[in-house]
C-alpha cells in the first residue's frame, strides 16, 4: 500500500498530486497538454509553479482527469491545503 504522502523529493514539486493523478491515467506531460489543448511549455511552467493556472485550464484538466469539484483545492491550491491543516 502506498503512503498518503510520497517519501521522496517528488512531493516537493508544487503540484505533485496533480502530476501523480495524470500519471495514474498513464499520461505524460505532453499527452496531458495535447488532451487539454494547453501548450506543453505553458503546462510545464504551471506545473513548476512559475505561472498561475487559469480557471479554464483547471476546468479542462479536471474534466480530462475526472477530478471532482470537491478535490480541486488539493490538486491546484496545495498551499491553501497546508495552511488549513496547521
Amino acid at each position: 500500500m502506498a503512503p498518503s504522502t510520497p517519501l521522496g523529493s517528488f512531493h516537493q514539486s508544487p503540484f505533485w498530486r496533480l502530476r501523480a493523478r495524470f500519471r495514474d491515467y498513464g499520461l505524460f506531460d505532453s499527452e496531458l497538454a495535447q488532451a487539454t489543448g494547453i501548450a506543453q511549455s505553458t503546462l510545464s511552467r504551471r506545473m513548476r509553479g512559475t505561472m498561475p493556472w487559469t480557471s479554464d485550464e483547471i476546468k479542462t484538466i479536471c474534466r480530462v482527469l475526472n477530478i471532482p469539484q470537491e478535490q480541486v483545492g488539493a490538486y491546484f491550491f496545495p498551499d491553501i491545503e497546508k495552511e488549513e491543516s496547521q
